[in-house]
């Protein structure tokens, strides 16, 4: 495992600066698609674009102060996550005709999920659950969702989020098979640099 970068800043000892530098990139390409995403069933994009820029800003703290705050400072940015990944999902199950019966009990299964992603995670203080839990909702909710409605012409805008999610596949990748190009660019910050360009894809669909 490559080694963190430490440096001091006001008497404090900090950690791994380029973690709270890309994490900032996928907050501003959060910011963008808040505010520009728009049009009818986008209340739950902007919700999902609103948690997951507290989840990274959160996150870049919680790796910049981890001498201090150690697993502690987890607790926030792993819980906006999940949060953001249940209301991405939401989004998309709103995309389709699903009777309001099918759409609550979906519902009500995300969130049993989100509670038992955040209990395994906390329980044993492991990122990888998370990780699981948000690769699992790109790929079926918005991947396979996002193709469905596109490929069988239901929403030809769909096409924006399935490039979205194929442009942040290599954060799975570079993340699970931990691919660290350079003390400067570890699988995190390079993951990150994959997630805020695919967030772009996201917000056109919007647009």
């Amino acid at each position: 495992m490559i080694e963190k970068i430490e440096f001091s800043f006001w008497g404090l000892s900090l950690l791994e600066p380029m973690a709270m530098v890309t994490n900032l990139l996928v907050v501003s390409s959060c910011i963008y698609g808040y505010v520009y995403v728009t049009g009818p069933k986008v209340t739950f994009f902007r919700q999902f674009f609103l948690f997951f820029a507290f989840a990274s800003f959160f996150g870049g703290l919680s790796h910049l102060f981890w001498n201090y705050w150690g697993f502690y400072g987890k607790i926030t940015p792993w819980f906006f996550g999940v949060a953001a990944t249940s209301f991405l999902t939401y989004a998309m199950f709103d995309l389709f005709d699903f009777g309001l019966r099918t759409k609550r009990i979906l519902a009500a299964a995300v969130v049993f999920k989100s509670i038992l992603v955040l209990a395994l995670a906390y329980w044993n203080w492991n990122f990888l659950v998370v990780a699981i839990d948000t690769i699992a909702s790109l790929l079926l909710a918005c991947g396979l969702g996002s193709a469905i409605l596109y490929f069988k012409g239901i929403n030809e805008q769909a096409k924006h989020i399935l490039i979205g999610v194929l442009f942040m596949l290599p954060a799975a990748v570079v993340f699970l098979l931990k691919i660290d190009v350079h003390l400067w660019l570890n699988r995190e910050d390079l993951s990150h640099l994959f997630i805020a360009f695919g967030l772009l894809y996201f917000v056109r669909f919007g647009r």
